[in-house]
């Protein structure tokens, strides 16, 4: 009795358990959009702030052009990161299946032949764009990374003291956020 039981209760909870699984994955390939590139800029961020910051005119100026130069660039890089996704998410090329047993004539042999070395052509070509697109996101995703990395840098010497410690919480979390978008937009 105590057996049955806990088979029933095991199949009602199992289905349950399984879909709570698939709703924590984390998603991948989302693309960077140019929004995310705006909102994340670490000038942009502290521009934001530039009242409880403080910000003298000067410094306002230097942001907004390391703001405007980021932003130039990383736009770029991040259409870029959107393509060698759509070339990773390529679907596979529809091939065509050879007949059913042995040939029976040498032209039937040819045909196959002809059909096996098309299709591993296609074959191969997919290979080749997705290697490609692979090798190229990790490339970009690091670049959009290493740039982030210059453009923070450059934003904190352009802060005093003072500024540097309000402002280094924000531009902590925006960092995170950047790493996490970065993440989020890499393909496995």
């Amino acid at each position: 009795m105590r057996l049955t039981t806990a088979l029933i209760i095991a199949t009602l909870i199992a289905p349950s358990v399984s879909q709570a699984q698939r709703r924590f994955q984390v998603p991948e390939g989302v693309p960077i959009s140019h929004k995310d590139v705006e909102r994340l800029s670490p000038a942009g961020v502290v521009l934001s702030r530039r009242e409880p910051l403080k910000l003298e005119k000067p410094q306002i100026a230097q942001l907004d052009s390391l703001r405007r130069a980021f932003e130039d660039t990383a736009k770029r890089v991040a259409d870029n990161v959107k393509k060698y996704q759509r070339a990773i998410n390529t679907a596979p090329p529809l091939l065509k299946r050879p007949p059913e047993g042995k040939p029976e004539t040498r032209k039937d042999s040819l045909e196959r032949a002809k059909l096996d070395s098309t299709n591993r052509l296609k074959r191969d070509k997919y290979f080749e764009t997705v290697t490609t697109g692979r090798r190229d996101l990790a490339a970009a995703l690091l670049a959009l990374k290493d740039l982030f990395d210059a453009n923070l840098a450059s934003t904190i010497q352009a802060l005093n003291g003072a500024q540097h410690t309000t402002a280094a919480l924000t531009l902590e979390q925006t960092s995170e956020e950047f790493t996490r978008r970065l993440r989020l937009a890499n393909v496995r």
